[in-house]
């Protein structure tokens, strides 16, 4: 009888034991499953607003600038360039986004008929360019004059005022 008793008792501690186990996976379950709907929810906000933030201060910043600058030049971006740059010792890149400043109602035409030459030229002079030349202000205000004589180089009838870096990262 005794015996019984504890058997009965020792059965009805694995119950509980058993239920409250249950409890524990089920509420670790229940929270791992809503920190995942969070972190999704998270980032599919980010995917969706990120690109709209990014898109108006880039609107802004392209506002101030035409502000300065007269309303007869237009602007042209091109693609980016993505260059291994000239150093002996490590491998040194250079990202960059390039916006022309065009002058004449044709530039634009000629441009996109040239442009294949158009970057082969911008890629040859970017990839010259060390760390060191290109790091400092006056180094990007001298590219910015080379790109401007490369491209006017090429173009017959039409003509680049200005060259805008709109993306400038080098690793």
């Amino acid at each position: 009888m005794i015996e019984e008793k504890r058997e009965m008792r020792k059965e009805k501690e694995e119950e509980k034991k058993e239920k409250t186990g249950k409890k524990k996976i089920l509420k670790i379950a229940i929270i791992s499953g809503l920190a995942f709907v969070i972190i999704i929810a998270i980032g599919a906000i980010s995917w969706v607003l990120l690109p709209k933030f990014s898109k108006t201060s880039t609107e802004v910043k392209t506002s101030k600038t035409d502000t300065n600058i007269s309303t007869s030049v237009s602007t042209y971006a091109l693609d980016d360039f993505i260059v291994n740059l000239f150093h002996p010792s490590e491998d040194r890149f250079l990202r960059i986004k390039i916006e022309l400043g065009l002058e004449g109602q044709d530039t634009q035409k000629e441009i996109e008929k040239k442009l294949p030459k158009i970057r082969d030229s911008l890629l040859m002079l970017l990839s010259s360019k060390s760390v060191e030349e290109i790091s400092t202000l006056q180094g990007k205000l001298i590219l910015k004059n080379e790109i401007i004589n490369r491209i006017n180089s090429i173009l017959n009838t039409g003509h680049i005022s200005a060259v805008y870096f709109t993306e400038f990262i080098i690793q």
